[in-house]
């Protein structure tokens, strides 16, 4: 009886050693799983910092704004002037001094385009584009408004539309 008693007591060790083997498998397993789920953590997060750090040095548009009861005069990067009237503003890329120098109005500004004739002044306001040389000239394009104005005070002005229905007007 005490043979057969410490029979299964050795069985049972045997048992719970294998346990013991086979449980300190598991866990090295799961080490080695955390490990490298750690390691692709932290490189996908370095990479989304990194992608959020260039993002943020790059260079973004440039917006001039004209506050409600206010008026705006800026110095473009080419030299050219503009008032914006209040509740307006312009938008134009870091790349402003590129081949075109474009643009975009929201409201009424008046320009004074310094005369650049290799690089032309293109100014893109509701559904029209007026193109310039050296100019002296304002533009009214509200987004509630029906129309689009242009007066022309100095130089030559030539307006296209978006809409490919109407022609393009040379002033």
């Amino acid at each position: 009886r005490i043979s057969h008693i410490l029979q299964l007591s050795a069985v049972e060790v045997a048992l719970n050693h294998g346990h013991k083997d086979q449980s300190s498998f598991h866990t090295r397993n799961q080490k080695r799983i955390y490990r490298w789920a750690a390691v692709f953590i932290g490189i996908f997060v370095l990479g989304l910092t990194s992608k959020w750090i260039i993002s943020s040095n790059a260079e973004r548009q440039h917006e001039i704004v004209a506050q409600k009861g206010s008026r705006t005069r800026t110095i473009l990067p080419d030299g050219s002037k503009v008032w914006i009237n209040a509740g307006s503003r312009i938008v134009y890329e870091p790349n402003f001094n590129a081949k075109e120098r474009e643009v975009i109005l929201y409201g009424e500004a008046y320009f004074d385009v310094v005369k650049e004739p290799a690089r032309p002044f293109i100014v893109h306001a509701g559904s029209i584009n007026i193109r310039v040389l050296g100019t002296v000239f304002n533009v009214k394009s509200y987004p509630d408004d029906k129309t689009i104005e242009t007066t022309l005070l100095k130089g030559l002005v030539h307006i296209t539309t978006t809409n490919p229905q109407q022609a393009a007007i040379y002033l």
